[in-house]
């Protein structure tokens, strides 16, 4: 084979190798690019990529929603936490004044020494259950056992105040 033969046959390999066929148009040759064109690839890869473009706007919309709905239910939570700690810090208060009541009632001669340890006793398990309750985070205090705990002390005063009306002045 001559050489003239060789260098057309081997033009003739190269020349479909330099024109494959590509969509990327900074690596499409003057021909694959034209067809590109013609054919529509490039609108079409336009067109996925405004599609994917918008689909990832609408996440990020979707994602900023999300966003300031935590924020606001953090804030909210927040919020219940500081009235749980200030229901919890009135109830501690509470407790520590029927304890001077307490006191107070023992270095009286003539109360009832029995209802007074029974009253005595109550405070106790009030104030272990509130250590207990104020031990933990306020998100994992239970508003119903605040509650109860609340009422409970609530009945206490109650009979503290009875106890105190009862004895002579």
């Amino acid at each position: 084979m001559s050489p003239a033969i060789r260098r057309l046959l081997v033009l003739g390999l190269l020349l479909p190798a330099a024109c494959a066929p590509t969509r990327d148009p900074n690596q499409a040759g003057f021909f694959s690019g034209i067809a590109n064109i013609v054919g529509g690839a490039y609108a079409e890869d336009t067109a996925t990529l405004q599609a994917e473009a918008e689909a990832s706007e609408q996440r990020v919309a979707a994602l900023q929603a999300e966003n300031q709905r935590l924020t606001r239910e953090m804030g909210e939570l927040d919020a219940e936490e500081r009235r749980l700690r200030e229901r919890q810090r009135a109830l501690n208060e509470r407790l520590m004044e029927q304890e001077r009541t307490l006191q107070e009632l023992r270095g009286r001669r003539d109360a009832d020494q029995a209802a007074l340890d029974r009253l005595s006793a109550q405070l106790q398990a009030l104030e272990a259950e509130q250590q207990r309750l104020g031990a933990g985070r306020a998100a994992e205090v239970d508003p119903a056992e605040l509650e109860r705990l609340e009422a409970e002390n609530q009945e206490l005063e109650r009979a503290l105040d009875q106890m105190l009306q009862s004895l002579p002045g």
